[in-house]
């Protein structure tokens, strides 16, 4: 399998710029710039609190202790069901 590494583009200051890495025909990497990188990272932070907000609204959540979910994950593991 042979791949080509060639010289990308300087990413501009506004962070827009993205470029893929393509080896065999296919995108293999994304490149991004360290804003547009922040972005996405702080953007999925956001989901994940949006989703974890829903849940706890929705009753989807249990509350408890590490040493009660550690007790639960050995009884499950000495009785799987």
């Amino acid at each position: 399998m042979e791949s080509t590494l060639t010289p990308l583009p300087s990413c501009p200051k506004d962070g827009g710029h993205l470029s893929y890495v393509v080896r065999n025909n296919k995108a293999e990497y994304v490149v991004l710039s360290m804003a547009a990188y922040e972005d996405m990272l702080a953007d999925l932070a956001e989901s994940r609190l949006t989703a974890s907000e829903a849940d706890l609204k929705a009753g989807r959540v249990l509350r408890g202790s590490a040493d009660e979910l550690l007790r639960e994950a050995k009884q499950d593991e000495k009785d799987p069901a």
